[in-house]
Formats: C-alpha cells, sequence, structure tokens
C-alpha cells in the first residue's frame, strides 16, 4: 500500500547548506541547539534536511539557507513535523516554513520557479 503525499507544494530536490537554530522556551526565545545540515528537498512550504543532529518534533528553527544554485542566502523559520532516524548520528527532518518575510519568500520562488523544471518533483 502507497502511502498518501500530502505535500501542498512540488518539492525541488537540492543540497543547499543549512545552519539551524533550535529554540526552546515558552515565548521560543532561548536557543538551545545551533548545527549544521543539508536539504534533501524543499518547496514553497518546507524542506527535509540531513542531519547528524535531531530536532524534536515541534520544535521551532530558525534556518539561514545558501541556495546553492544562486549563491542567495534566505533565513527562513520553521516547526519540525517529523523525524526519521537512518542510523545513530544520521536524521531525516521534515520542517514546514512558518514566518516567511516577503522578500524571502519572493527569492524562494524565483529559486524554485525560475529555474528548470527538469529537477523538479
Amino acid at each position: 500500500m502507497q502511502k498518501e503525499d500530502r505535500r501542498k507544494q512540488k518539492r525541488r530536490k537540492e543540497e543547499n547548506r543549512v545552519e539551524i537554530e533550535a529554540f526552546s522556551g515558552k515565548n521560543h526565545t532561548s536557543t538551545t541547539k545551533q548545527s549544521y545540515a543539508f536539504t534533501k528537498d524543499i518547496s514553497l512550504n518546507g524542506l527535509r534536511l540531513q542531519s547528524d543532529v535531531s530536532f524534536s518534533v515541534d520544535s521551532l528553527l530558525r534556518m539561514k539557507l545558501t541556495l546553492s544554485k544562486s549563491r542567495k542566502t534566505l533565513v527562513m523559520r520553521g516547526r519540525v513535523k517529523w523525524v526519521r532516524a537512518h542510523h545513530k548520528d544520521f536524521y531525516e527532518i521534515g520542517v514546514e516554513f512558518e514566518q516567511a518575510m516577503p522578500a524571502e519568500y519572493i527569492t524562494l520562488i524565483g529559486h524554485l520557479y525560475g529555474a528548470s523544471e527538469e529537477n523538479s518533483h
């Protein structure tokens, strides 16, 4: 039986470097972890990360993405929706974007839809 794909947008498979800050506390103001990861795919709604650090589901993340093709940098906030452990120190993490600034969102649209569709899924 095949899983239903609940994604709202098509995802583009690509690796982009990501610097991550995880926040905790009642107002999500204190940084608990800072780490680095790579995207496995990205869409307007979120991304899938590959990391050696795991985050709890529902964690709030501030992510600084360096888009590999254009070298543009985006700063996005997102919430961890799922985590899969593949090995002792290897995780895949699904993140849904939250509170994107209009300029960041426009840059992401240009990156995803201004490029060739041959790498899209």
